[in-house]
Formats: C-alpha cells, sequence, structure tokens
C-alpha cells in the first residue's frame, strides 16, 4: 500500500483555514504524545529569574527516564513551519569562525564528538508519528563533517572558492525526520588558515547556543591538544527536561496572566504593514532574502543613548523608537507592530545549555496624535516594559489564543523584526589559534524586513535582512538612508514632533 503524501507535499493544496486547523491538530497530538505527568500544582516551579507573586525559585528538575520527551513549543512550531516552507533552508543557522596557526584535525574532531556528547538537543530528530512529531534522541557519535583543500586555488579565488563552498554548505537542507541536524566543514585556505563552519537546525539551537558552541569547542580543543581530560564539568539537565517541564506548566494556569495582557496589549492591533514593495505579495512566500549592511558609529549609538537615558529608556527602546517611526512614515500607518526576539533563558541552568529557547514579543506602537519624540520614546518604553515582563508566554501560544486570520504569504501578527544582540561575549581559546568570527551569507529572509544590530566596540553594525519577492536593492538602500536622516534628525531635535523629523531629502523621495 502507498504511503501517504508527506505534510510537505500538501501545502500548496492547503487553504488558510485548512492550515489553521492542521496546525491546532498538529498541537494537540504533540502534547498527546508527550506522555506528560499529572498537572503540577501552581507556584511549584517558576521560570524566571525574577520570581513573581505566587512562585518559587525551585530548579528545573530531571525528567523521569521512563517519559518520552516532548517537543517545547518553540521546537512544535518550527517543525510545522519546517513542513510548510517552500525553502525549508531558511531555518538553518550557520556560524563560521576564521583560525590562523597550526589546525590540529583529529583534535578538533574529538572536540566537536564531546559536544554532541554533551547536548541532548544536537542529537535530537523528530520523526512523524500520526499527525504528529515525535522526539528521538540518537546516541553520541560523530559530528558530520566535510572539508575541502583550497590550497591550490589561484590566491586571489581563494577566498571567493571558500565563500561559495560554505554558502552551499550552510544551504543545504537537514531532514527532521532523520537528523542528523548538525554539520560541520572544515575548509583550508593555506597552512596556517582554516575556516571552520558548524551549520545546526534552529528546531535544535539559536543565537545564544552559537556562543555556547564556540566557547566550550574552544576549550575542549585546548585540552585534546595539550592530552588533557574535558575541563567541563556535566551539565545539571538537558534540553529534554526543560522541555517536558515547559510542557508541564502549561497544563496549570501560570501564564493565564500573560495572556490576558497580550490578548488587551494586541487587541484590534493591525499586523500587515504597508511599505510600498516593489513587486505584488507572492501568494506563498519563497523566503528569499538578501542582506545590505547597516553601520551607526560610536558618536551615534553615544547621542541615541543620551536622549534614551533621559527618559529612562534602554538603547533598544530608543532604536525601536525610531524604527517605528521611520515605518509609520514610509506606510502611512500610526498602529505598528514590530517583533523582537528574547533570549527564553529565564532560569540559571538553562544558560550553559545548547538548545531551541527563543521566544518572540510583539511590540505595538501608537504613533497617533503627533507627540514629540521623547514623548513617544516614554510611550514605547512603558510599552517594552510591559512586553518583558510578560515574555513568558511562548509566542506559539500567543498566535494560538489570539487566531489571527492565517495566509500562506504572510508572518502573523507583525511582518518587520528589530534584532539588537545582547548574547555575552567573550575572547575564544582555541590552543594557540587565533580566532577571528567570519560572517558567511544565507540568501534568506523569513520577514519582510529584519534590522538586526550587534555591538562593535562604541558602534553597532549589522544589516537590513529583506524579502527579494518584495523589495529591490535600490529600494532597501533609499529605506537605510531614510533611517540615517531619522536618527541625525532625532540626535538634533529629539523635541521635535513626529511630523516634523527629517525623512525625505535628496535622492530619497
Amino acid at each position: 500500500m502507498d504511503s501517504p503524501p508527506s505534510l510537505s507535499a500538501r501545502r500548496q493544496k492547503l487553504s488558510p483555514e485548512q492550515l489553521a486547523r492542521l496546525e491546532h491538530r498538529v498541537a494537540r497530538a504533540v502534547a498527546e504524545s508527550g506522555n506528560l505527568t499529572p498537572p503540577i500544582t501552581p507556584g511549584t516551579s517558576d521560570n524566571s529569574l525574577t520570581a513573581r507573586p505566587g512562585r518559587t525559585s525551585r530548579s528545573i528538575p530531571r525528567r523521569d527516564p521512563a517519559q518520552n520527551i516532548p517537543l517545547s513549543t518553540a521546537q512544535e512550531r518550527l517543525w510545522f513551519l519546517h513542513q510548510f516552507q517552500s525553502l525549508p533552508q531558511v531555518y538553518n543557522r550557520p556560524s563560521t569562525l576564521r583560525l590562523l596557526g597550526t589546525l590540529d584535525v583529529a583534535a578538533l574532531k574529538n572536540a566537536l564528538r564531546e559536544i554532541l556528547r554533551r547536548h541532548e538537543a544536537l542529537r535530537m530528530s523528530f520523526p512523524l508519528r500520526g499527525d504528529a512529531p515525535v522526539v528521538r534522541v540518537a546516541p553520541p557519535g560523530e559530528v558530520d563533517t566535510v572539508a575541502f583543500d583550497l590550497r591550490g586555488r589561484p590566491d586571489a579565488l581563494r577566498e571567493v572558492e571558500a565563500r561559495r563552498c560554505l554558502e552551499q554548505e550552510n544551504f543545504r537542507a537537514f531532514d527532521l525526520d532523520s537528523g542528523p541536524l548538525i554539520r560541520a566543514c572544515i575548509l583550508r585556505l593555506a597552512d596556517q588558515e582554516h575556516w571552520l563552519s558548524v551549520t545546526v537546525h534552529h528546531v535544535v539551537f539559536d543565537g545564544w547556543s552559537a556562543g555556547v558552541l564556540w566557547r566550550e569547542l574552544g576549550l575542549l580543543y585546548s585540552a585534546c591538544v595539550a592530552g588533557q581530560p574535558s575541563p567541563l564539568p556535566e551539565l545539571p539537565i538537558q534540553y529534554g527536561d526543560f522541555a517536558a517541564w515547559q510542557r508541564q506548566r502549561f497544563v496549570g494556569t501560570d501564564h493565564a496572566a500573560d495572556l490576558a495582557y497580550w490578548k488587551q496589549r494586541l487587541a484590534g492591533a493591525r499586523s500587515t504593514l504597508d511599505l510600498k514593495p516593489d513587486f505584488p505579495r507572492p501568494r506563498i512566500r519563497s523566503y528569499r532574502g538578501a542582506r545590505h549592511p547597516i553601520c551607526f558609529d560610536g558618536p551615534t549609538v553615544e547621542a541615541l543613548r543620551s536622549i534614551g537615558a533621559a527618559e529612562g529608556a534602554t538603547l533598544f527602546m530608543t532604536l525601536l523608537a525610531a524604527f517605528q517611526l521611520l515605518l509609520a512614515r514610509v506606510s502611512g500607518q500610526h498602529d505598528i507592530c514590530v517583533g523582537t526576539p528574547v533570549a527564553g533563558r529565564v532560569r540559571p541552568e538553562l544558560e550553559g545549555l545548547i538548545g531551541c529557547f527563543i521566544n518572540t514579543l510583539v511590540l505595538r506602537a501608537d504613533l497617533s496624535g503627533d507627540p514629540t519624540f521623547r514623548q513617544f520614546l516614554s510611550h514605547v518604553r512603558e510599552n517594552t516594559l510591559g512586553a518583558f515582563a510578560h515574555q513568558e508566554l511562548p509566542f506559539e501560544h500567543l498566535v494560538a489564543a489570539l487566531n489571527p486570520k492565517r495566509s500562506l504569504d504572510r508572518t502573523p501578527l507583525f511582518e518587520v523584526l528589530l534584532i539588537l544582540r545582547n548574547t555575552p561575549t567573550e575572547s575564544l581559546n582555541f590552543s594557540e589559534l587565533q580566532v577571528h568570527p567570519l560572517e558567511v551569507g544565507n540568501p534568506t529572509a523569513k520577514f519582510d524586513l529584519t534590522l538586526a544590530l550587534d555591538p562593535d566596540g562604541p558602534a553597532l553594525v549589522g544589516v537590513l535582512e529583506y524579502s527579494t519577492d518584495l523589495f529591490r536593492p535600490e529600494t532597501i538602500a533609499k529605506l537605510s538612508a531614510r533611517l540615517f536622516k531619522l536618527i541625525r534628525g532625532i540626535i538634533q531635535e529629539p523635541n521635535s514632533r513626529l511630523s516634523e523629523l527629517p525623512l525625505w531629502g535628496p535622492g530619497l523621495i
């Protein structure tokens, strides 16, 4: 008998209403497949570093080994999205280091093997059982690693070829049914230069995890080179313990107050933005994208900090206010929703784990009434503080509760993302190697537009990532120039009304 078609094969035939029903059925089946214990008594666990009234700060317990491991709420959503992507590689998470010096490849592979043993999430796969995925954890083994020796290429072409190889590796799709969901690539450009790239699927990995991976890999590599045992203590819990604990909590009513807040905060919100795209929106997103570089120099960043500090606002809040004002002026709308990711590691024992903990918040702003920028910044500050105070509700639960109109051409609740990364950074120790991070492209875009920024000394550097389904490069270049012009105006006259701040100018119309 022929096997039924996969979910991926059915996606082209589903209406938005059918898609919503299927997602609901998958979510229910996932919860049932976790074989969860009875509900915990409210108040016996906590998901924040600062306990709320009525909650305690007990550590996340180890799960019962006899239990099936459930998917976390983030994994459930990412698994579902993966099935319905026309470009599933959009959730690949690559990161790359340039290593200068004599590389001990055998020691590096041993260090990668130990990383795989330590972190259960990296050995997970998600085979389908009925309508829903289940978690399967493979035994420890080797990380799938490919190597390329480019020393024979002409000097002028060697780096170009290296980037081509990495982009090809980074863009190769993962099979969530069977795994593995991690792979490595080693490129040798010269006797004393290697590039190391590790690509992991987002369903078991997030931005914070990259920092954990590189820190631990460096320490393990250094120990292997020196012939010493691992310097790392065993982890107190694994990702499956977190997933079981999280699922238990949602059987109770721990997040009723969070859900009530978000329902009130987003009531009547308009999630769509008319950013005057160059092309008609396709019926189904391709998720193909490109990036335009962004850099705010040190004096600009310091000036924004000072303006924010006068209103009790952080740099993130000030950037958010400027970005939402830009979106409002371009779209002609005054109700602006922007998404932002949060690390989701709200317990100390989660900080050293590799896994997908990230959550997404919806930050809504009302720009009506033409306030001054300082007044608007105060409004943004209050909204942001409220959102972060209620960040424990998983985005997946919020979408299910609000049940917005579904469409295969848009993301629910917001279409634009703002990221200001503040994950811990530290110098990496790879024995005697010099280590330099490398940015290698992954030409995808999960949203219509994403402004992603990283600290670089006193400056901020990053990109405007955009959907090439919608925008031409020159349009995004103009949008970037308008953002710079707007921020210069804010710095010069923060007491100006929003309508008075400059946005247009020569070459920007």
